[in-house]
């Protein structure tokens, strides 16, 4: 019979894939250079260079937070996220960081949230913790005119239409995603979700987040790489969009 802590390392991988993608972590946009044209209103995007420094860095959480910028190798193309629900899309997006609609530039980073070192846990136990410990990945997207708003909007709409589940199959790997439970947000301008998907026959719940300001859209999925139960990522949920909150658009 399997140990706790060997069933939870054999979930790991699985878990990982479903909500931090090892090659889906943005999709659509561009990934640098200068932003062209303007939306309606007169608001551009920014340039891939002007968003990626407004992304999370090491320096903008506190020290137990461990952030990582994200690569080329994390991109794939939205194509590569089918759903049996077509309004359960923009969902999907958030749940895999594949962008939204048609942003003018998206980054991405890593953050993981190292435990507290304990010398009074035996190894197992430590390794536990090393396991439970949960990783967010955050995905930025800034849009010409109203795009992040509408990309909201939608985000939006998938909450009433997910609530009994969808099938989400990632770059030809199927997950069954078995609820989506909204949650609760101060303000108009954050969603919050509890999603709980079958991974190796296994229940693994996620937290998905989505904030919009001005002309951007942030979104966080949180998973404990283990499958453990996790919490919103408010830290970096505050962090990022106070960072954002710094990004003047363009044109106004």
């Amino acid at each position: 019979m399997r140990t706790p802590l060997v069933r939870r390392a054999a979930l790991s991988a699985a878990a990982v894939c479903l909500a931090l993608p090892v090659t889906a972590c943005t999709g659509q946009g561009a990934e640098s250079g200068d932003a062209k044209g303007k939306g309606p209103g007169g608001v551009r995007a920014l340039s891939g260079g002007e968003l990626e420094e407004r992304a999370l860095v090491a320096g903008d959480l506190p020290g137990r937070f461990d952030v990582r910028k994200g690569g080329a190798a994390d991109v794939v193309p939205g194509s590569g996220v089918v759903t049996d629900k077509a309004a359960c899309k923009p969902l999907a997006h958030a749940m895999a960081m594949v962008a939204i609609g048609k942003p003018g530039a998206t980054a991405r980073v890593k953050v993981a949230e190292m435990p507290r070192t304990d010398a009074s846990l035996s190894p197992e136990e430590a390794a536990r913790a090393a396991l439970d410990a949960p990783v967010t990945s955050v995905g930025l997207a800034s849009y010409d005119g109203a795009g992040a708003q509408e990309a909201f909007r939608a985000l939006r709409t998938s909450t009433g239409a997910c609530a009994g589940g969808f099938t989400l199959t990632l770059m030809g790997e199927t997950t069954k995603v078995l609820a989506v439970e909204p949650v609760a947000m101060p303000g108009k301008a954050t969603l919050a979700w509890t999603v709980t998907s079958e991974v190796a026959g296994e229940p693994v719940i996620s937290k998905v987040m989505a904030a919009y300001v001005r002309n951007h859209l942030a979104t966080f999925s949180t998973v404990s790489p283990a499958g453990g139960p996790v919490a919103e990522p408010l830290d970096v949920l505050d962090a990022q969009t106070a960072k954002l909150r710094g990004a003047r658009a363009v044109g106004s």
